[in-house]
């Protein structure tokens, strides 16, 4: 995480089965955190599974030191990652999380695929937000993808999961995305994409509400410059909102198919694809001064 990989080429020559100890002594003795990069040095080489599976990845967020961008790459830019899975995953991020990489920028995936693991994410400050909620941004393959091209990654079993709630939230928000396959998409172009998973939402706020949030079974925000081509998703996703007193504004809870959120009609593209899957939502705010 302190060095230039411009030009590293890391190959996956065997198949890896990681147990807690594994996972223990990898956090605690070496990199004191998960992931290979981060925002200062992120991963720029190319990592080639040679069609081998990392199965265990198991990490638990630490509550009082939290850290963005948690995956088994943290951060990559202009980086190639490709015939790989990761099976059997139990990953906890602050802010921002995916199975393979929190965040990706200028980063190309093949033939990359996730079976059977879960996602946590969680606001960063989800305990007191005086002023504002950073939002978060989670998805099985990436958090958030920006200038990335991602063709045949496929997401299989498993679940993306929220369960937040905010005990003092002042003003509001960011918005909230949580998806099957990537949070935030923006200058992408994903092809040949698939998603068979339970996305759940569950958020809670105490006092003074002003979340959206946004849940989708392929991706949760399509923020300009965003292709999804020849994609397909089964996802089972379910999201719940709750304001138990809206003083200033209240949470807000959406669901979507294949986008939880479209930002602009012009530069994002959906083209021959489908959802088959199950969608549904609710939304609780016995008491809103502010009428919704």
């Amino acid at each position: 995480r302190q060095r230039d990989t411009s030009q590293w080429r890391v190959y996956l020559d065997n198949d890896i089965v990681l147990n807690d100890d594994d996972m223990n002594a990898i956090v605690e003795d070496t990199v004191k955190h998960l992931s290979f990069g981060n925002k200062e040095h992120p991963f720029k080489g190319v990592f080639d599974g040679q069609n081998h599976t990392v199965k265990g990845l198991n990490y638990e967020n630490k509550v009082l030191d939290p850290e963005r961008d948690t995956g088994f790459f943290a951060e990559t830019d202009g980086a190639t990652i490709k015939n790989f899975l990761v099976k059997d995953a139990n990953i906890w991020a602050d802010f921002r999380g995916g199975i393979i990489v929190g965040k990706a920028v200028n980063t190309t995936f093949e033939n990359v695929m996730v079976m059977e693991s879960t996602l946590h994410v969680t606001c960063a400050n989800n305990m007191l937000n005086v002023i504002t909620n950073a939002g978060f941004e989670g998805g099985l393959i990436a958090g958030e993808l920006d200038g990335c091209n991602l063709y045949n990654c496929e997401v299989r079993g498993g679940r993306a999961v929220n369960n937040t709630t905010s005990g003092v939230q002042a003003i509001g928000g960011e918005g909230l995305y949580m998806a099957a396959f990537a949070g935030y998409v923006k200058n992408s172009t994903i092809e040949k994409g698939m998603t068979d998973v339970t996305n759940k939402y569950d958020v809670v706020i105490g006092a003074l509400g002003g979340n959206n949030v946004y849940a989708s079974g392929f991706v949760g925000c399509m923020a300009g410059g965003a292709k999804i081509i020849d994609c397909f998703s089964t996802a089972q996703c379910y999201s719940y909102a709750a304001s138990y007193v809206g003083v200033v504004a209240v949470t807000r809870a959406w669901t979507g198919g294949l986008a939880g959120r479209i930002l602009s009609e012009k530069g994002n593209e959906l083209v021959r694809s489908h959802f088959a899957g199950d969608l549904s939502s609710r939304q609780y705010n016995p008491i809103a001064v502010i009428p919704i």
